[in-house]
């Protein structure tokens, strides 16, 4: 009898969109970063950003009992590198449920 992936103690990795309707123990949700979310293709206009944000709310809203929302503060984008900031939406956070973790040493290219 084939067990569910959840039953055992498989990692799954899924989209926000396929996610809705679904609930998970815990929850990560990467990238949390402007560009991102909001998309980089998201002009400024209300109703896209809005949009954006309730789509951040669906992936927050799976977790049943831990949630974490991570960026970085540099990523590889295009064969370049670029500088990151987390996403305005993590400011509308309230303060009691962000913890912040310590940044880990940067690896130097040998």
């Amino acid at each position: 009898q084939r067990k569910s992936a959840s039953a055992r103690g498989a990692v799954q990795l899924s989209t926000i969109h396929a996610a809705k309707g679904l609930e998970f123990e815990h929850v990560f949700v990467t990238g949390v970063e402007e560009g991102l979310l909001p998309h980089y293709y998201c002009t400024d206009d209300g109703e896209e950003v809005e949009q954006e944000r309730r789509l951040l709310y669906v992936a927050m809203t799976r977790a049943k009992e831990q949630l974490v929302l991570t960026h970085t503060a540099v990523r590889a984008r295009w064969g370049k590198v670029a500088l990151c900031e987390g996403s305005r939406f993590l400011g509308c956070l309230p303060q009691e449920l962000k913890r912040a973790v310590a940044r880990l040493p940067r690896r130097r290219n040998h």
